[in-house]
């Protein structure tokens, strides 16, 4: 009895230890790199080159956190985009050095750097774009825009028309006052 009860506990813990939370399952890939929610980041490295359609078998290691590297307080990757930007939740912009040694550079904070005041509880949901124009998007619906020119920049672009809609509440006497 003792040594099912002992065999059950060890295969919760290692259950436990394989299992892992949302923060840790992948958030976004490109250029070799798998990106994790909570800032990890793996190197995907092979010996052999592709012959034509057949790609060799890739071996993943991890190369460290972008948060650590950056000096930024934890938060959640939602976006890596073809230029190796990097957007969390929180808004901050990173850009990721995917080639040697784990760099990774701050930029700014996106509400900061376009001069937006989030709403209380916006945070970015998804980033994404191709080699040009890069996009972001609020759980709210504010869309950003970085452009390549000028050395790159983040703009404000508008909203989607999603979400809450402002509404007053009105008494019932001035209803009738407005409608009679």
């Amino acid at each position: 009895m003792f040594v099912k009860g002992l065999v059950s506990a060890v295969a919760t813990i290692v259950f436990a230890a394989v299992s892992s939370p949302a923060a840790s399952q992948p958030a976004a890939t490109g250029n070799g790199v798998v990106l994790m929610r909570d800032g990890d980041v793996f190197l995907g490295t092979t010996a052999e080159q592709p012959v034509g359609c057949i790609a060799p078998m890739m071996q993943w290691n991890p190369v460290g956190n972008i948060f650590s590297a950056s000096g930024r307080a934890p938060s959640t990757v939602i976006g890596y985009t073809t230029n190796s930007q990097i957007v969390t939740s929180n808004g901050d912009w990173l850009v990721l050095q995917s080639a040697g040694p784990l760099v990774v550079w701050f930029y700014g904070n996106l509400f900061a750097l376009t001069g937006t005041t989030p709403a209380p509880g916006e945070e970015f949901t998804t980033a994404g774009g191709g080699l040009g124009d890069q996009f972001a998007v609020t759980n709210l619906g504010s869309v950003f825009r970085w452009l390549p020119c000028n050395g790159g920049h983040w703009t404000f672009v508008g909203a989607l028309p999603i979400g809450p809609t402002g509404a007053t509440r009105e008494t019932w006497g001035k209803l009738k006052i407005r409608y009679r």
